[in-house]
């Protein structure tokens, strides 16, 4: 079985798409905690 450029192309786009979504959901995840916790300290 060898392996096609193509093959690896998709496995490295699937992988950079990968971890943009798990970037994103870091980052929103945060964004939210900084959220509730800003608007519990003004209360």
């Amino acid at each position: 079985m060898n392996q096609l450029p193509e093959t690896n192309a998709l496995l490295f786009v699937g992988a950079l798409a990968l971890l943009g979504i798990i970037g994103w959901a870091c980052v929103e995840g945060v964004l939210w905690v900084a959220g509730h916790v800003t608007v519990g300290w003004t209360r």
